[in-house]
């Protein structure tokens, strides 16, 4: 009883509002993610399908567009550490009632894989964006689309991935 009310006092805010705005700074390491209170709010927003947007200082962006052409295979996994169950809050009472409640509720494998696989969606929305940016010859034949074509296939999306794999090999045969 005392869980549920809890989850509803956390959830009513954030369906008001309708949109969750997570800051990621490092975004390889990011301290939003490691917070217990950060956490239970992105499961809330992902459950729900709400809308989630990712800040990122423009010093971050850069690191994170250089990663996203030279060093890929870093992206996921730094995004991927996430735990609910190691989490912290700044009031040690405030983190085991929300432990607690997850606990009791969702369970920690499911909430830290629904912020996991919402982050990777977050990557790919990122990679796309990065890809739009470049000029149609350069795109066809850079890293990003094809390290973006590999993360779509990991999730599924192979339709998505058939388009940029095709794209990239026109591209390289127009070369």
């Amino acid at each position: 009883e005392r869980s549920n009310e809890f989850n509803t006092l956390l959830s009513t805010p954030i369906l008001t509002i309708g949109h969750t705005v997570i800051f990621l700074h490092p975004w390889d390491q990011p301290t939003a993610l490691q917070r217990v209170w950060c956490l239970l709010e992105l499961f809330v927003t992902v459950q729900h399908g709400l809308i989630l947007d990712v800040a990122i200082t423009t010093h971050e962006r850069e690191r994170f567009e250089a990663a996203l052409v030279e060093d890929f295979q870093s992206i996921i996994p730094s995004l991927s550490r996430i735990d609910v169950a190691t989490a912290k809050a700044s009031n040690q009472a405030e983190q085991d009632r929300i432990l607690s409640s997850v606990a009791d509720g969702v369970g920690f494998h499911q909430l830290n894989k629904l912020v996991i696989v919402r982050m990777h969606e977050w990557v790919a929305e990122s990679g796309r964006r990065a890809l739009g940016t470049l000029e149609v010859a350069e795109r066809a034949t850079s890293k990003l689309i094809l390290q973006l074509g590999r993360l779509l296939d990991e999730q599924g999306k192979f339709d998505d991935a058939r388009e940029l794999f095709t794209e990239a090999i026109t591209g390289r045969r127009a070369e």
